[in-house]
C-alpha cells in the first residue's frame, strides 16, 4: 500500500531540513489526507521515498505562491494535489487560472529551461494524477492560462466601454448591468446592438463561450434615448408610455389577441422605412366616448412620426347614440408643433353614422392643428372609407 503526505514549505529549504520536518509531522499529516501508513513504526523507516515539489511557476506574474511538497512512496501515485484540503490549499493568481501540473523541459544537464520573456519554466508533459507513478524526487510546474477578455468597444471610435473576463470554455450571458455601464460612459445614447464586426453586419450572440484568445464586441449606439422596437408588444408599450420609438423590424399585428389600444402620442417614432401591418380597431361612439376615433388619439406638440407605413389597417366605427362624432384613419387630432413625414396609411375604415348623421369621417386627421409644412410626404390615399349604412 502506498503512503502519501504533504506539507507546505519554502522553496529555499534544504532537503535535509525538509525531511526532518516531514518526519516529525508524518502521523498528523497522513491522518489529515486520509492515507494509510504501512511499515512506519519503531523501526525508524522513512515515511516516504520520494519528494514531489509543486512549483507554481508564475515567472514575472504578480504573485506570491509558496512552493508546496508531497511525500510519496516509490512507485506510488501523486494521490493529492494543491486544493485537496485547507491544509493543502491551492494558491491563485488574479486574472489567470491553473490549467494543470506539468513536468519541465530540460537541458542536457537535466536543468529546467525557462522562457526569457515570461520567466516561466518551459513545460513538457501534463501529469496524470490517476495513473502517473513516482520513481524519484520530482518537480511539477503549474501552467497558468490568462483569463480571456471580451472587450466591448464603440464601433465608431474604438473606445473601450465595458469588459468581461472568464476562463476558456466558460459560457456567460450578457450581464444585466452591461448596458447601464456602457451608457454611463456614453450618456445621451442608446445601445442599438452588439456585433462581431465593426461594420455591424454580424450580431454577437449571447450566451457566449469564451475561447483562449481575447475577443471584441462592437457596440452600435444611437444618439438620444430610444426604445428599440422589434415586436408588436414593444410597440404598443412604447406608444402607451409616450417613448421615443426606434422601429427595427416590420411588425404584424394580425395575430395579436389584445388588439390595438388608442393613445395620445408625444414622442418620436422613427420607422426606418419599416411597415406596421394588420392593426384592427373597433370603435363605438357613446355618451361616455366622444373622441379618439383613430389609430392615434392626439398627436402632441412634440410628436414626430416619420418613415413608416401602416398597412392593411381595419378600423370599424359605429355610433350607439345620437351625436356628432369625428372619425379619422390616422389620428383624431394633432396639436400645433406636431410633425408627420413620409408616413403611408392603407387599409379599410368602415363607419356607421345611421344614429349620428351629423358625424364626419376623414382618412387622415380629424382635428388637424399642424402647420402645412410639418406634414410632408404623407400618403393616405390607400385607406378606403366605406359607409356601412349605405350597404
Amino acid at each position: 500500500m502506498n503512503a502519501n503526505m504533504n506539507t507546505v514549505g519554502s522553496g529555499g529549504r534544504a532537503r535535509r531540513a525538509l525531511r526532518c520536518l516531514l518526519l516529525s509531522a508524518l502521523l498528523l499529516l497522513l491522518c489529515a489526507v486520509g492515507t494509510a501508513c504501512r511499515g512506519i513504526g519503531d523501526s525508524g523507516e522513512a515515511p516516504y521515498d520520494h519528494l514531489v515539489t509543486f512549483d507554481y511557476n508564475y515567472g514575472n506574474l504578480e504573485a506570491n505562491c509558496p512552493t508546496q511538497y508531497l511525500g510519496v512512496r516509490d512507485g506510488g501515485l501523486v494521490s493529492i494535489q494543491p486544493g485537496y484540503s485547507d491544509a493543502f490549499t491551492l494558491y491563485e493568481i488574479k486574472g489567470h487560472y491553473l490549467e494543470g501540473w506539468y513536468t519541465a523541459k530540460t537541458d542536457g544537464e537535466g536543468k529546467p529551461l525557462k522562457d526569457s520573456k515570461t520567466g516561466m519554466v518551459l513545460l513538457d508533459s501534463k501529469w496524470d494524477f490517476e495513473t502517473g507513478t513516482v520513481g524519484a524526487d520530482m518537480t511539477l510546474y503549474a501552467r497558468w492560462v490568462a483569463e480571456s477578455v471580451l472587450s466591448f468597444v464603440d464601433r465608431e471610435t474604438g473606445e473601450l466601454l465595458y469588459s468581461m473576463r472568464a476562463t476558456p470554455g466558460t459560457s456567460r450571458k450578457l450581464p444585466v448591468q452591461a448596458e447601464g455601464a456602457i451608457i454611463e460612459k456614453m450618456p445621451g445614447h442608446t445601445v442599438y446592438g452588439y456585433f462581431a464586426d465593426a461594420e455591424c453586419t454580424q450580431p454577437f450572440t449571447f450566451p457566449h463561450t469564451f475561447g483562449e484568445t481575447d475577443e471584441t464586441v462592437y457596440v452600435s449606439l444611437l444618439e438620444g434615448t430610444w426604445l428599440i422596437v422589434r415586436t408588436p408588444a414593444a410597440f404598443q408599450k412604447g406608444v402607451n408610455a409616450g417613448a421615443n420609438l426606434y422601429l427595427d423590424a416590420d411588425l404584424d399585428f394580425s395575430q395579436v389577441a389584445t388588439g390595438w389600444q388608442v393613445r395620445d402620442f408625444g414622442g418620436t417614432l422613427n420607422g426606418n422605412g419599416h411597415t406596421i401591418r394588420g392593426i384592427t380597431l373597433t370603435l363605438e361612439g357613446s355618451r361616455n366616448k366622444s373622441n379618439n376615433f383613430a389609430l392615434f388619439g392626439t398627436l402632441r406638440s412634440k410628436a414626430y412620426l416619420h418613415d413608416v407605413t401602416f398597412a392593411d389597417v381595419n378600423i370599424s366605427f359605429s355610433a350607439k347614440v345620437n351625436g356628432t362624432y369625428a372619425v379619422a384613419g390616422f389620428a383624431w387630432a394633432a396639436e400645433s408643433g406636431a410633425r408627420v413625414e413620409n408616413v403611408t396609411l392603407t387599409g379599410l375604415l368602415t363607419y356607421d353614422f345611421a344614429s349620428a348623421p351629423t358625424s364626419t369621417v376623414t382618412a387622415w386627421i380629424a382635428e388637424n392643428g399642424m402647420k402645412p409644412e410639418d406634414a410632408n410626404g404623407c400618403d393616405y390615399s390607400g385607406l378606403v372609407l366605406r359607409d356601412a349604412a349605405a350597404g
